[in-house]
């Protein structure tokens, strides 16, 4: 997964933000510093395009990760079919019950 993947018709966002990372030695150094393992819920904020989601996924049991941008669920359920530990969800952040999410 590459930024070439990305559909050439998607126009970030600024009122969300959007920065997608793309860099494997940027997502490598924040993998290396969270301390992640096979017993670790990380729940993510910004899921984008995918890259640091799939990348958590293959160190933590459980990725809960959040995307504001409908337009990215097609590509995102995509990129996530090989992976029965990540849990998209695609809604506002701020407008989730995050306790229930997690019990969920």
């Amino acid at each position: 997964m590459n930024n070439q993947n990305l559909d050439n018709k998607f126009k970030f966002k600024k009122k969300f933000g959007q920065n997608f990372i793309f860099n494997d030695k940027i997502i490598d150094k924040i993998i290396s510093f969270a301390n992640i393992d096979e017993n670790t819920l990380v729940v993510e904020v910004g899921t984008g395009y995918g890259k640091l989601t799939t990348s958590i996924a293959s160190k933590a049991k459980t990725v809960l990760t959040y995307e504001i941008d409908i337009q990215l669920k097609e590509t995102l359920s995509s990129n996530f079919k090989n992976y029965n530990n990540i849990l998209l969800i695609i809604d506002d952040f701020l407008k989730r019950d995050l306790a229930n999410d997690i019990k969920d």
